[in-house]
Formats: C-alpha cells, sequence, structure tokens
C-alpha cells in the first residue's frame, strides 16, 4: 500500500520511460487526445495527479504545466 501523495519515481521507483508507457496504455484504453509538444510526464508526479491529468484530456482540456 502506498500514499495518494507518493512520488511515481522517487518513492515508487515508476521511471519517465515507465511514466509515459502509462500514459500511452492510458490514452488507448480511454481513447485521450495526442499530447501537446512539449509535455512533461514529470509534472505529473502522483497517481491523483495522473488522474486528473486523465479526466481532463478525456474532458477536451489541454494540460497544464504544474510547476514554474
Amino acid at each position: 500500500m502506498f500514499a495518494d501523495d507518493a512520488d511515481l519515481e522517487a518513492e515508487l521507483g515508476v521511471d519517465s520511460l515507465k511514466q509515459m508507457e502509462l500514459m500511452s496504455a492510458l490514452a488507448n484504453k480511454y481513447g485521450l487526445p495526442q499530447l501537446p509538444t512539449g509535455f512533461r510526464i514529470s509534472e505529473y508526479s502522483t497517481i491523483p495527479d495522473v488522474a486528473d491529468l486523465v479526466r481532463k484530456l478525456a474532458g477536451g482540456e489541454a494540460p497544464q504545466g504544474r510547476r514554474a
């Protein structure tokens, strides 16, 4: 079991390549649009962050970077 705020890479060992594979699988499963140029998966570092991103993409919203 892990906390919702567990960092995918630092705490769970899910590197950026695996994170992109996860996003690709989610995109295929839910018919999400292509990610925009400049998209940075590292800005979505927890499961709730990724879930929010999927909800936004499914609703037609463009992802906004989380960090300055």
